[in-house]
């Protein structure tokens, strides 16, 4: 009799072990099957998205849109004058244009010929602001939605350095919401007024993309932008990137590219400024659109490694 009772025992934890594997087995299979689901169908969400503007975008009529001027007269003009000092920019101008404005492809045409792998690590665009005007700023996310490709845009990071203006707050995030139910935009905000490279450590606390890249929020990213810091990156993970920056015009808004390369630095002032490139520097490039190698980048718009990031000032 006990002998009967211990086989008894042990096949009830037999039946029990059994039964937990399956359990678990099913648990596991539901639910990482179900997250595969949901991200092949927002990344083809995103797909669909970046491909729709693409094709649009070069028939886009408007005020601003091919990145055009705006120009004020009247009552307008006067009011955008007595907000410049606000804004250093002409706010009822910007606020005319779309947010999603179409604008040139001004790159070198031997930049377009470029070909990149296609194995590129992804981007975590982290956007500083406080108090920022409602125009550039989602202007400048839209413009990195827009053209960045989506399999190597992780995701879009709105860092609200304790703002008060009180459209950036609740109608920004129901905005944000609205527009990119995906959730590749997201909005953090700190508790206090952090300054910037405060507010720049905490995105790239939150960011969980391969690479880092902080942008003004008063930008608008261009067809292109992204992949060629990315293979640079991949290239070196411990390179730190500043691309050309193009111009848009204070006064009309108007978006245009330098027409050449320069690098950051320095007059004796320490004011910062723009150079041209160093004469040694050009015979060490194997081409005219070569990386260039400088020591001083523009603190607006900068690009590293996240695992980098940690031992980089930003």
């Amino acid at each position: 009799m006990p002998r009967l009772c211990g086989r008894r025992k042990r096949l009830d934890w037999k039946i029990l072990t059994v039964l937990a594997l399956v359990f678990v087995t099913s648990y596991f299979y539901y639910n990482f099957s179900k997250v595969s689901v949901n991200d092949e169908e927002i990344l083809h969400l995103r797909n669909k998205r970046f491909m729709e503007y693409r094709e649009k975008e070069g028939k886009r009529e408007g005020l601003g849109e091919k990145g055009r001027a705006v120009t004020l007269q009247g009552e307008e003009k006067a009011l955008a004058d007595s907000l410049f000092k606000k804004e250093a920019f002409n706010i009822i101008a910007s606020d005319k244009i779309a947010l999603d404005r179409s604008i040139p492809d001004v790159r070198d045409s031997r930049c377009r010929e470029v070909k990149y792998p296609k194995e590129l690590p992804t981007a975590s665009v982290i956007i500083i602001f406080h108090n920022e005007a409602w125009s550039p700023l989602l202007r400048t996310a839209h413009s990195v939605v827009n053209r960045s490709p989506p399999r190597y845009l992780h995701e879009v990071i709105l860092l609200d350095d304790f703002s008060d203006r009180p459209e950036l707050g609740s109608k920004l995030h129901d905005y944000v919401a609205k527009t990119w139910p995906d959730g590749i935009v997201k909005i953090i905000r700190t508790k206090e007024r952090s300054g910037l490279i405060r507010a720049r450590l905490a995105g790239a606390k939150a960011a969980t993309g391969d690479v880092l890249i902080f942008l003004d929020s008063h930008c608008e990213s261009n067809t292109g932008w992204l992949e060629p810091m990315l293979a640079r990156i991949k290239e070196d993970r411990t390179a730190v990137l500043c691309p050309e920056i193009d111009l848009i015009d204070k006064n009309t808004l108007q978006y245009g590219g330098t027409g050449s390369f320069s690098v950051g630095g320095f007059w004796w002032s320490l004011h910062f400024s723009w150079r041209p490139i160093p004469e040694h520097e050009q015979k060490r490039r194997s081409s005219g659109i070569a990386p260039i190698r400088y020591t001083c980048t523009y603190n607006a718009l900068n690009d590293l490694s996240s695992s980098s990031s940690r031992t980089v000032n930003l």
